[in-house]
């Protein structure tokens, strides 16, 4: 077998949902030396070992991070943020950390020299990829097949750790690119957060409409709605109110997470 850096390193995935389960099923399959689990559901972990996906798991961070050489958060944007702070003493001197957030901008200021002091390395990652569906059951070793994702180091960062990273996504499957966080950051809210934020207005708007019963307005059944629209809109629409109930509420965090605020996004009811 090659040597590579994924069955030459032990890897730490915290947040096993969609994306964190996708990459842990991803580096089982191509033989990574060892890869652990970190959650506060004792039964995604077990699921997960059961499935063999893992070779071990832990609620507790401070069991799994300072023996991995990688760990990547997969946690939405704050948590990351709170879990990197709250445990920023048990990463392992010489680790290298990323997580898969949309926004980069505010994360790298937030925790990369708190990490860079303790001699571990931060470089934000944003995988272009997902489903409207969530958690480990829908998680999938192809998810990051052929996707965009985004590095986002600073100029102070290691070329060896950037390096590391970019190995990393490549074996996912991906497709790397490196930006800088602000300008990822700009082209990002223009190519994603504000549409999906304009596909929630419209969404919350049909769910307002008193001829929508209750069952429709679950966010699972969102994309039952039987919108009448033009043909030429039909695909729109439907991509629209399938990813919305799951995409809302990650877009506010997005936005509310961004110190340069681009609108004020209030919870839809």
């Amino acid at each position: 077998m090659e040597r590579t850096i994924l069955n030459t390193s032990r890897v730490a995935v915290a947040g096993l949902g969609l994306l964190g389960g996708s990459i842990a099923k991803r580096l089982t399959r191509i033989g990574a030396r060892s890869v652990f689990g970190i959650a506060r559901r004792t039964e995604v972990l077990q699921a997960a070992c059961d499935a063999d996906i893992l070779e071990a798991g832990s609620d507790n961070p401070a069991e799994i991070l300072p023996v991995v050489d990688l760990t990547v958060i997969c946690l939405p944007l704050t948590a990351s943020v709170a879990f990197i702070k709250q445990h920023a003493k048990s990463f392992r001197a010489g680790s290298l950390v990323t997580d898969v957030g949309s926004v980069k901008g505010s994360v790298v200021r937030e925790v990369r020299d708190l990490l860079f002091n303790q001699g571990v390395y931060f470089i934000g990652s944003h995988p272009m990829a997902g489903s409207e569906k969530s958690g480990l059951e829908h998680s999938d070793a192809d998810l990051y097949q052929d996707r965009i994702v985004f590095l986002t180091p600073t100029e102070d960062d290691e070329p060896e750790a950037v390096e590391l990273l970019r190995i990393f996504w490549d074996q996912m499957g991906a497709q790397v690119y490196e930006l800088p966080a602000n300008r990822h950051d700009a082209a990002v809210s223009r190519a994603s957060h504000v549409p999906h934020l304009l596909s929630s207005v419209l969404v919350s708007t049909v769910l307002d409409d008193g001829d929508v019963d209750d069952e429709i307005r679950r966010p699972g059944h969102v994309q039952a709605l039987n919108l009448q629209v033009p043909a030429s809109l039909a695909a729109a629409v439907r991509e629209a109110t399938a990813t919305v109930g799951a995409k809302a509420c990650v877009v506010r965090n997005g936005i509310d997470f961004r110190e340069e605020k681009l609108v004020t996004c209030q919870p839809m009811a």
